[in-house]
C-alpha cells in the first residue's frame, strides 16, 4: 500500500514537472509568449449626448510599458476597437506591432497612436474605445493613465491603473 501510494505520488510530480516545461504559446517567428495583458482606453472628443454610453466629454488614455529585466524583451502590440463600431457589433483588431525593449526601457502608448499607427485605414471618427493587447515572453510593468474632463483644455479626472497580466495558451 505503502509503495502504491509513493509512486503515485512520484507520478503526480513527474506530471506536474512536465506541465511547468511546456510553453504556454508559440508565434510563427519561434517566440514564446506566456503573458498578455489587455489595458483598455478611451480615446477623443465624445460630442453627442446618449448617456447610456460615455458621457459628453474630452478622453484621454496614455498606456506606459516598462521592461523590468536584465535582457531585451520583444514583444507584440495589437489594437482591438470597441467603438467604432456601435451596437452589439465587434471592432477591429489589428494586425500586431512587433516592438523591441531593451533592460529597464519603457515606452508609451497613447491617443496619438491609437488608432493611427495600428491600422492602415484607421477609423475617421473623433472619439475611440478598445484594449491595447501586449504579448511578451516576460512578465512586464504595464500602467494605464486615464483623463477625462469637459473640454481638452479642461481635465477633471484622472487616474492610473496597473494592468495584470494573465498566462495564455495559443495553439496552431
Amino acid at each position: 500500500m505503502k509503495l502504491r501510494k509513493l509512486l503515485f505520488v512520484q507520478v503526480l510530480v513527474l506530471v506536474g514537472v512536465g506541465f511547468l516545461l511546456v510553453p504556454t504559446s508559440v508565434t510563427a517567428h519561434g517566440r514564446f509568449f506566456k503573458i498578455q495583458y489587455a489595458a483598455k482606453f478611451v480615446c477623443g472628443l465624445k460630442s453627442d449626448s446618449d448617456i447610456n454610453r460615455v458621457l459628453r466629454g474630452a478622453y484621454a488614455t496614455a498606456i506606459n510599458i516598462h521592461n523590468p529585466k536584465n535582457e531585451s524583451i520583444v514583444l507584440n502590440l495589437r489594437l482591438a476597437l470597441t467603438f467604432p463600431p456601435e451596437g452589439l457589433q465587434p471592432g477591429e483588431v489589428s494586425a500586431p506591432i512587433e516592438v523591441e525593449l531593451g533592460p529597464n526601457q519603457a515606452l508609451e502608448v497613447d491617443c496619438a497612436e491609437i488608432p493611427d499607427s495600428f491600422f492602415e485605414n484607421p477609423p475617421q471618427t473623433t472619439y475611440t474605445k478598445g484594449f491595447v493587447i501586449i504579448e511578451s515572453p516576460k512578465s512586464l510593468d504595464v500602467t494605464a493613465v486615464y483623463t477625462s474632463g469637459p473640454s481638452p483644455q479642461n481635465s477633471v479626472g484622472f487616474d492610473v491603473e496597473r494592468i495584470q497580466g494573465r498566462n495564455i495558451r495559443v495553439y496552431h
